[in-house]
């Protein structure tokens, strides 16, 4: 898969698995064949996806990946607490190592479970990203394409960004910092990886 050019791996999703502890269970840790393959990817230059990974994983996984961190969905636990979600001492670890968390449009990680999410309650996530890890280090992660536990109000699609920008916007955000979160902060952290 290497040579075919297969470049990024998540190690778990919420499931655990025989690499390490997924959202759903939260005491396993990674395990030796986990950080077996995370130093196989870190040879290769390969970027490491933190996404669903439990805490005891993710920061057993700190320890063996360096370079930046690399979240490519998930949101803050002070604005939605949720195991799959990031509390702030996570979010500061991967600014400090110049990563990124890209964030999540998941009704169920955004607002709870059976309550509607709007436009403005993925705002806030941002709003608690730049806070907790400044600017430069918050991308986007819509999971558009694997969703399963309902969208967002208003951004269904990515035909609606338009409309997220504009909040963005109307909060304060500079046409500079639209860029930095839409592309420019992912791109940077990949980049260093790849």
């Amino acid at each position: 898969w290497y040579e075919l050019g297969w470049r990024s791996l998540g190690i778990v999703w919420n499931l655990t698995n025989p690499l390490g502890g997924g959202t759903q269970d939260p005491t396993t840790g990674l395990t030796p064949l986990g950080e077996k393959m995370l130093r196989w990817i870190q040879a290769r230059r390969m970027i490491a996806d933190f996404a669903h990974m439990n805490r005891p994983t993710f920061w057993e996984a700190l320890e063996v990946v360096s370079g930046p961190v690399h979240v490519s969905h998930g949101n803050g636990c002070a604005v939605c607490p949720s195991p799959r979600n990031y509390d702030d001492e996570q979010l500061r670890a991967v600014a400090k190592r110049g990563g990124v968390v890209g964030v999540f449009f998941a009704n169920t990680y955004v607002v709870g479970r059976g309550n509607p999410g709007r436009i403005t309650d993925v705002a806030n996530h941002v709003d608690h990203l730049v806070k907790a890890m400044g600017i430069d280090h918050v991308a986007l992660g819509t999971d558009f394409g694997g969703i399963i536990t309902g969208l967002i109000e208003g951004l269904e699609t990515v035909e609606a960004l338009p409309a997220f920008w504009a909040e963005l916007a109307k909060r304060g955000y500079a046409a500079e910092d639209l860029e930095r979160i839409a592309w420019k902060n992912a791109a940077r952290a990949l980049s260093q990886i790849l």
